[in-house]
């Protein structure tokens, strides 16, 4: 009994799955073009916070991005340096904001529509080189793509609409 709550559903194990494409498409897109040193002053001032979190000293600058700094410290207790720490990062929120997105298609538009969102998202310049320079703006991508989860009823009734409109023979 215990064995069978523990197992994972057909939906769950796809969107494992699913997960663990868009982090492998990520890895062997981006690794390779990673940069082996802090990229801007940015990360520079995300790696000072690391060790002394202190906006008004710009370890990070000012908001301060707790929520990133505390993210990025329990990353780089196992990673151990900030290079590693930020790739890491890097690698692993831009796949979540790319699977997001293929599982998102289906429920908004039509099954196609996540695929080819996921591949516009992941050869659009921006995306590309924030995904390899900054380790914060990622973010900005996974959390437009969960922002947009949180609307996927509201959207699909206004596309329903238009389509119906669209369609309406005169």
């Amino acid at each position: 009994m215990l064995f069978r709550s523990m197992r994972l559903s057909f939906a769950s194990r796809q969107t494992l799955l699913v997960l663990g494409m868009c982090f492998l498409v990520v890895l062997i897109t981006r690794l390779p073009f990673m940069p082996g040193h802090l990229f801007s002053f940015d990360s520079v001032n995300f790696a000072l916070a690391l060790d002394d979190f202190n906006p008004n000293l710009h370890q990070p600058q000012p908001p301060g991005y707790p929520f990133f700094v505390g993210v990025a410290r329990l990353v780089n207790a196992f990673a151990g340096a900030p290079e590693i720490t930020f790739t890491i990062i890097k690698l692993v929120i831009s796949s979540l904001a790319l699977g997001l997105l293929y599982l998102l298609g289906p429920q908004m538009v039509y099954r196609g529509a996540g695929l080819v969102a996921a591949a516009l998202l992941l050869v659009t310049p921006a995306f590309w080189h924030s995904s390899l320079a900054s380790a914060v703006r990622p973010h900005l991508a996974l959390f437009s793509a969960l922002r947009s989860e949180e609307h996927t009823s509201e959207l699909q009734s206004r596309l329903h609409l238009v389509c119906r409109l669209l369609l309406e023979k005169k």
